[in-house]
């Protein structure tokens, strides 16, 4: 299934991939510019769900750690172990989340959807991958 990718004038990486064939999981993303010709960064992930709604995590490096959470719409960590981490990267996390608001802004693409209707805590479908 295709996949879609596009780097902004500042760097950040935007991502569509759509569902597979007999499957619903698609996704958007959009990530930190690369650092030091290391094209893994921080990234923000949104998985849409098919009865509606969207299911949002992040991927945060800290030091030689990766951390992969699941965050609410106000970029708060959904389960409360990782709200120490989320806390640490709240401003990576805030600078994601407000490319998400800007895209959907220029593009009415479903991450602006995601942002401003979401509410509460969501189940997650699936691990972050």
């Amino acid at each position: 299934m295709p996949r879609y990718v596009y780097v902004d004038e500042d760097g950040y990486d935007y991502g569509v991939k759509y569902p597979d064939y007999l499957s619903l999981t698609g996704n958007m993303s959009v990530g930190l510019p690369a650092a030091d010709n290391n094209p893994f960064t921080d990234f923000l992930i949104v998985w849409p769900r098919a009865s509606g709604g969207y299911v949002c995590g992040v991927s945060l490096t800290k030091g030689t750690q990766t951390y992969q959470i699941y965050i609410n719409a106000d970029g708060t960590a959904v389960h409360p172990e990782d709200g120490e981490i989320t806390a640490a990267c709240q401003d990576t996390i805030d600078d994601l989340l407000s490319r998400v608001k800007e895209c959907g802004i220029k593009t009415e693409c479903l991450f602006l959807q995601y942002i401003e209707s979401a509410s509460g805590e969501r189940t997650p479908d699936r691990d972050l991958r």
